[in-house]
Parts: C-alpha cells; structure tokens; sequence
C-alpha cells in the first residue's frame, strides 16, 4: 500500500478494496456524491483496507474525532 501522498497506485487503488475516491464521497454524479464538512476525513496512507481496523492511527483519530464530540451535520 502507499506510504505517501505523492504514490499514483495509493490515489487510483485506494486501500486495495475501496478507492480512495469513493472512501472519500466522491462521485462523478453529484447526486450519489456524499459531502462531509471540512476535517470530517482523513486518509491514512500505507495501510490496507483490513490494517484499518488493527491501527493505533486510525484509533487515535476517531477517538479523537468522538471525545470532540464532532456533529454529524
């Protein structure tokens, strides 16, 4: 998996499941795009889609994002 934001393979694969443009919302048709507010995302580079889920990174943010008390507006 990429271990940067410069790695073409980690822009077109995204986490080797998902691409990273459909992780983020994006879609060619606004109407099946998904909008989320500024800082309500995060890419985490060099990890695959399963290595979510076992990373302190990962953990860290959405503890983060959580204890913040983030709306979901």
């Amino acid at each position: 998996m990429p271990k940067n934001t410069a790695e073409i393979r980690g822009k077109l694969f995204g986490d080797g499941l998902v691409p990273l443009r459909s992780a983020l919302g994006h879609h060619k048709d606004e109407n099946r795009a998904l909008t989320f507010s500024e800082g309500h995302s995060k890419v985490f580079y060099g990890l695959s889609h399963l290595g979510l889920l076992d990373s302190q990174d990962v953990y860290a943010q959405l503890q983060q994002w959580i204890g913040n008390g983030v709306s979901h507006d």
